[in-house]
């Protein structure tokens, strides 16, 4: 039983890659003679008449550039002096009315009319319309008159839906 075990298991050759290393040289080699001649081809292309006057029709305008814009009136305003021609009369404004007969809604009571006049403003703005009514020594935010108290109080559920909270008051 003498056999020789390292004749048995000899290493096999490692086989041949030098088919594969060609046949990716040549696929790059040709993507890039593909590439170049197709580059080559639109250079050709975009130099005929008919397709440069395409192009020069078809092109975006080039966007001007605004000019710097400085708004520097916040702080030139302050401290300008105006000098006006003919000067403007005042003129006084109306007697607050007391309020006609009927019921109102009382959106405020202030003290200071500049107060009333702000609030007026803002709901003015959320489209409720009212008036600034003084009395001995309040300013009262109104609206109305209103015929009946039931008129009134649809009046007041709609502004309470809207979250306004408003009173009901008789006129005197």
């Amino acid at each position: 039983m003498d056999q020789d075990y390292a004749k048995r298991f000899t290493r096999k050759p490692p086989k041949k890659r030098a088919n594969f290393k060609k046949v990716m040289l040549i696929a790059v080699f040709l993507f890039v003679l593909v590439g170049i001649i197709g580059v080559a081809w639109k250079m050709h292309l975009w130099n005929k008449p008919h397709v440069s006057a395409f192009l020069s029709r078809h092109q975006e305008p080039q966007k001007e550039t605004a000019p710097d814009v400085r708004f520097s009136f916040y702080d030139e305003l302050p401290t300008m002096h105006m000098s006006v021609s003919n000067p403007v009369k005042e003129t006084p404004s109306p007697p607050l009315q007391p309020p006609s007969p009927g019921y109102f809604l009382q959106f405020g009571i202030f003290n200071e009319a500049a107060q009333a006049g702000q609030l007026r403003l803002s709901l003015l703005l959320s489209g409720i319309e009212t008036k600034v009514v003084k009395d001995e020594q309040n300013y009262r935010l109104l609206q109305g008159p209103y015929e009946t108290i039931v008129e009134a109080k649809g009046f007041q559920q709609k502004w309470q839906k809207k979250g306004i909270e408003t009173v009901i008051k008789k006129a005197e």
